[in-house]
């Protein structure tokens, strides 16, 4: 970017470095602390203005005088840009190999390399899962050469581009129009793509060229003499109005604003207005611009914005949200290290005479390719670098990797971001028991992050349960459209009423939610859905249980235990933590109107806190996965906790009773089971088939009449089967197989179960009669006449989790998933008589 210099071939203008100084200081607080300058990041609109302009003036300047070459412009800015920014670039690389663990190790290597080759934009849209103002961002080292990467690829074309319109075309009305025309376009394109494409919004030349052909436009409106046909008081006038524009958008604009677009046209346009009222001697405005202190900022300005954001990454990656001394320090060694470099690389190397050649040698191939090595070493070695050869040092950090994983990663966790009837049939959802379950944990993620705990509970108190979870969607029966997030309103709506529905037909339900999430968008509404969903199960004789939230940790770092193996000092037990006072005033709320509605509460809260104060550590062990969420080995920690409070013990050790025991039928057993005798046994309302196992699905099976008196059938006599299935996967068929066995004739007959429509197709022998229907929750009835056998035989009635793939057609491993079977029965068909 061309923060420093002027371009040799225009007058001198020291109001413009003042704007520079406005511009990076605006950046460096925003950065420091967004509360102090929320729309400072404005800041480098400025500066894509200031460089529109300067560079249009001196390729315009060299076409006019038929100066220009390529190999001059590009000597020009390898002068400029490229000493201070390799400097900074390998000095960042190498803090990195001591500061950032292995894999934000790697992530940074690979985006000095981009920023090598000013890609850095390219990087960041594509390369980086969050957008430019998510706290993860703000640990990202090189993440502000993005804007290098912009300007040298508008380096590249616009040259090329007023090379072939010709240098006086500029200053012509149609060159004129045809900048307003091209830079309001690339500020619509910015505002169609902000919304669904955020990242190549903000980053990518296509959006963000507007601002620099407002700088070109400035430049064409000088040359047609704009400010001498102003006067000075319509100087002074478009100035003041300028810098308003500026002011504006530093004080009403924020992170949260969306931009850039149409939002961003106040700042730059105010910044094209100060340069054109100022090309015609010097406004008041501008004098104050030219103050030599204002303009010293200035003259620093593209080393200070080089270094200040590497330092702020830094110290946010070893200190978490910083003190004001923190950022005090950040700025004054930002101030140090720029002037430093200013005047012992900057200046020395502006001034140099040597060739394109010379300079592109020793000032980019040199400095690159000793970048890339080092960028090979850390890539190749997974982020180790040097320490890949240290075994300890390796057998530490593969003990801190996937130390905090989300608990919706385990396989008995149900979250889904579109829960569906098949998720209710899924055998791994039900804890505790192979029996389908009469209790029902209904909510969001933060319901989710609880089943390891109450697993824990489960089996200290013999009580079963299933889970399933709809992420950022509250377990209400009605309202969730002003709680579910924006466009997918609709997905939420339906999976309530689904589990409304299922809820209703439970014994128990436990309900938890990110509470405090809806009580700021709709306190009032919250209140209400929550209390009439509790009292709507009471009117179904439904107990339910209330869960309250665990707090949000403040400066949380998921990993820096991980981080402490490179920098010990970190005190990762006490450097984030919450009042508990946060959290207790909405779990409050929740509370009373629980009771008030009939349900009983329960937080998880005397595990994570002590002495008022909640930390996301317990003693030395991390338990959160997120600032809001528990994780996996966290939840199995706190209700390992908490398993013998008395009012764990008080609120769910009741619930047994709603458990069945009995008989327990599982897809992995060897011995046959008499179906009929099984599902017909007192207190049992289904059984659950599955294999998650097996490599060949057919090893495994549910069977009637083996090693049993079987079903016989006496000649001329068939087999009226009937059979109600929920099956677990929405791409597997079930297959219930009926094989009839007479001396060495043994007939087979096939039913594929289609569980999505409920139609059946038939395989192997022919039936008498075969249909189907599909029910509430996609139960899937099945009626089917098997014809009469000639010589009667013993029959045997199987029926396997899932027999095929519909979309392969082969039977597999990857179809295998979950049956419930409701009921089985069969019975003989007696032979017809003649003449009846």
């Amino acid at each position: 970017m061309s923060f420093s210099g002027h371009a040799p071939d225009l007058a001198y203008r020291a109001d413009i470095d003042g704007l520079r100084a406005v511009a990076v200081l605006s950046v460096i607080l925003f950065h420091a602390d967004a509360s102090w300058v929320p729309g400072g990041f404005i800041g480098v609109d400025i500066f894509f203005v200031i460089s529109g302009f300067l560079i249009t003036g001196v390729i315009a300047k060299s076409h006019q005088t038929g100066s220009f070459t390529y190999a001059e412009f590009y000597r020009r800015r390898i002068k400029r840009l490229f000493p201070v920014l390799f400097t900074v670039i390998g000095t960042t690389l190498l803090a990195g190999q001591f500061i950032l663990n292995e894999p934000d190790n790697q992530r940074m290597a690979l985006s000095a390399l981009a920023s090598v080759f000013f890609a850095a934009n390219v990087f960041f849209t594509f390369g980086l899962d969050t957008d430019y103002f998510a706290d993860s961002a703000a640990l990202e080292p090189l993440l502000h050469l993005w804007s290098l990467g912009v300007e040298e690829q508008f380096y590249l074309v616009w040259p090329a581009i007023l090379g072939l319109a010709g240098a006086a075309w500029l200053t012509r009305r149609i060159g004129v129009a045809a900048l307003v025309v091209a830079a309001l376009a690339s500020f619509a394109l910015a505002q169609a793509l902000v919304s669904d494409h955020p990242m190549f919004a903000y980053y990518m030349l296509p959006a963000r060229a507007g601002e620099l052909l407002l700088g070109a436009l400035a430049y064409a409106l000088t040359e047609r003499g704009a400010a001498r046909a102003l006067g000075r008081l319509g100087r002074e006038i478009l100035s003041w109005t300028g810098v308003f524009a500026i002011a504006w958008s530093l004080v009403a604009l924020n992170a949260e604003s969306v931009f850039p677009g149409f939002a961003a046209l106040p700042a730059t346009a105010g910044t094209a207005a100060i340069i054109v009222a100022g090309a015609a001697g010097a406004t008041t405005l501008g004098r104050v611009l030219a103050l030599r202190p204002v303009v010293w900022v200035g003259l620093l300005s593209y080393s200070l914005y080089l270094w200040h954001w590497p330092i702020l990454a830094y110290s946010r990656y070893m200190f978490g949200d910083l003190l004001l001394v923190h950022q005090l320090v950040a700025i004054a060694l930002t101030f140090g290290l720029s002037a430093a470099s200013y005047y012992v690389i900057e200046t020395p190397v502006r001034h140099s005479r040597a060739s394109f050649v010379r300079l592109a040698t020793v000032h980019f191939a040199v400095p690159s390719v000793m970048i890339g090595l080092v960028v090979a070493g850390v890539v190749l070695t997974g982020g180790y670098a040097w320490r890949y050869y240290d075994a300890n040092y390796r057998a530490s950090v593969e003990s801190y990797e996937g130390a905090s994983e989300p608990a919706s990663r385990l396989p008995y966790v149900c979250q889904r971001p579109n829960l569906t009837a098949n998720d209710l049939l899924n055998g791994a959802c039900a804890i505790n028991s192979n029996n389908e379950p009469r209790i029902l944990l209904w909510g969001d993620s933060h319901a989710a992050h609880y089943v390891p705990a109450l697993r824990v509970f489960a089996q200290r108190y013999d009580f079963a349960f299933r889970n399933a979870a709809h992420s950022a969607c509250p377990p209400f029966a009605n309202g969730t459209t002003a709680f579910s997030r924006s466009g997918r309103e609709e997905e939420c709506a339906n999976a309530a009423r689904m589990m409304a529905s299922a809820a209703a037909r439970q014994d128990a339900v436990i309900m938890s939610a990110s509470w405090d999430s809806y009580f700021r968008r709709n306190e009032a509404l919250m209140v209400e859905q929550l209390e009439e969903t509790i009292r709507s199960l009471a009117q179904s004789d439904v107990e339910v249980i209330v869960l309250g939230q665990v707090p949000r940790i403040g400066n949380f770092d998921r990993n820096c235990l991980w981080k402490r193996l490179r920098l010990p000092f970190l005190d990762c037990g006490n450097r984030s933590g919450v009042s508990r006072a946060s959290i207790d005033s909405i779990n409050t709320v929740v509370a009373q109107v629980a009771r008030r509605a009939g349900a009983s509460y329960f937080d998880f809260n005397d595990a994570v806190c002590r002495d008022g104060r909640c930390s996301s550590f317990i003693g030395s062990q991390l338990v959160y996965y997120d600032d809001g969420h528990i994780s996996g080995h966290g939840s199995m920690l706190v209700g390992e906790i908490l398993v013998d409070d008395p009012q764990v013990e008080v609120i769910f050790a009741p619930l047994a009773r709603f458990t069945p025991r009995g008989s327990v039928i599982v897809w992995e057993e060897l011995q046959p089971v008499d179906l009929a005798a099984v599902l017909g046994e007192a207190g049992s309302r289904a059984r659950i088939l599955r294999d998650h196992t097996r490599d060949e699905y057919f090893v495994r099976s549910i069977r009637s009449g083996a090693d049993r008196v079987p079903l016989l059938l006496a000649a001329g006599e068939g087999l009226a089967l009937r059979a109600e299935l929920q099956q677990g996967r929405e791409h597997s068929e079930t297959l219930i197989r009926v094989e009839v066995a007479d001396g060495d004739v043994l007939q087979q007959y096939n039913i594929y179960v289609d569980p999505l429509t409920g139609s059946v197709r038939a395989r192997g022998e022919a039936f008498a009669a075969l249909r189907s229907s599909i029910g509430e929750d996609s139960r899937v009835f099945v009626e089917a006449i098997i014809p009469p056998a000639n010589g009667g035989g013993s029959v045997q009635i199987m029926i396997f989790p899932a027999a095929t793939q519909r979309a392969g057609g082969g039977n597999s491993r990857e179809a295998t998933g979950v049956v419930t079977v409701h009921s089985l029965d069969a019975a003989r068909v007696p032979p017809v008589r003649q003449g009846q």
